[in-house]
């Protein structure tokens, strides 16, 4: 439950401490963070028993739409520490294979890429 972990501390990242009615309230209210919550609970599924795996394929299609509405491109699959910060994030775009480190704040209009050549991922460290 290492995805759920991370988003106790990315909501305590937004609201400088952790509660359900602050995640609920960011994942509601706050396009950016809906993306991080998403992303958070379909990496937690994936990893979760069989049963709760049969529940990805409607939080993927939750992460797709979520995304589409903050105008990022966000894999789920990213791997990233808690504490992650999207501000405004309008243009963000993130390679699947980047990796994002602990209390992390990306702005609007950053790409994270990666070339296929030579299997290089963007890489942010804490």
């Amino acid at each position: 439950m290492h995805s759920l972990n991370s988003l106790r501390a990315d909501t305590h990242r937004q609201y400088g401490q952790f509660s359900l009615g602050h995640l609920l309230k960011g994942a509601i209210t706050r396009r950016a963070f809906r993306v991080v919550v998403t992303m958070r609970l379909c990496q937690s599924i994936a990893t979760s028993h069989l049963i709760w795996r049969l529940t990805l394929p409607f939080f993927k299609i939750l992460h797709s739409f979520a995304t589409h509405n903050a105008t990022m491109d966000f894999p789920w699959q990213t791997k990233s520490g808690g504490g992650l910060a999207l501000t405004h994030g309008w243009g963000l775009v993130i390679s699947p294979g980047a990796k994002i480190g602990k209390n992390v704040t990306l702005f609007h209009g950053v790409t994270l890429g990666s070339r296929a050549a030579t299997g290089f991922h963007a890489q942010v460290c804490d």
